[in-house]
């Protein structure tokens, strides 16, 4: 959360609601838009670190954006824990990275589309379902790690980016009111 605060010095507490209520209006307004620009630019950032062509997008599906507004308050949220760990249980792994798999073997299963035991041509064309029950020989041992995506931390810099050129500018038309 970053909470943001507006003074006047030299000027009475009354004089400075007066300020800003001529302004509020389109304070808020542009808190919204800045909002869904920073939902925006998380999706198109996962979307843009994406390995898989045929991706069901399942993790930027599952990134929420609300609203949070009150009587002199404005704000937006984007992402909610509990949605993720419900919807995309692997947000963690793709955010900060896994090394965890590492040299040891994945289920038994099988790769779709594609044989049970792909060459390096058909890498990354499919994905791995476990067998549920049918047998398959081949039990791949995972080699490398998933790398980290930082689409928190980069969702985090750019807001505050954002936030602090928005505050600046209305910070400095009160100075002229």
């Amino acid at each position: 959360m970053i909470t943001v605060i507006f003074k006047q010095y030299g000027k009475k507490p009354t004089e400075l609601i007066e300020n800003f209520e001529r302004v509020w209006f389109d304070f808020q307004l542009e808190v919204r838009e800045l909002g869904m620009e920073c939902y925006n630019h998380i999706k198109e950032n996962i979307k843009s670190k994406l390995k898989r062509p045929n991706s069901t997008n399942n993790l930027i599906n599952s990134i929420t954006y609300k609203d949070l507004l009150g009587t002199g308050q404005v704000g937006f949220a984007i992402g909610d824990i509990n949605t993720l760990d419900e919807k995309a249980k692997y947000w963690r792994a793709v955010n900060w990275g896994s090394s965890h798999m590492v040299g040891r073997h994945l289920p038994r299963g099988f790769f779709r589309p594609g044989k049970s035991k792909p060459d390096r041509a058909e890498f990354r064309k499919g994905r791995w379902y476990t067998s549920e029950g049918r047998m398959s020989k081949y039990s791949p041992i995972v080699k490398m790690p998933i790398p980290p995506m930082y689409f928190v931390e980069s969702l985090h810099y750019f807001a505050r980016e954002r936030i602090g050129s928005l505050t600046a500018k209305y910070k400095a038309m009160l100075k002229r009111l």
